[in-house]
């Protein structure tokens, strides 16, 4: 039973480390995404 809990703590955390690293990446791209609409909006003014 304790073996088992363990290998499902390990797999939660891979799991939750996934999660983190893709919404992470998510946030970057957003960010870029809004500084080019920003410099895009500034060549136009």
């Amino acid at each position: 039973m304790n073996l088992a809990s363990k290998s499902k703590q390990k797999l939660c955390r891979k799991f939750k480390s996934e999660i983190n690293f893709k919404f992470v990446h998510f946030e970057i791209k957003i960010l870029s995404i809004s500084k080019n609409k920003s410099k895009f909006i500034e060549s136009i003014l």
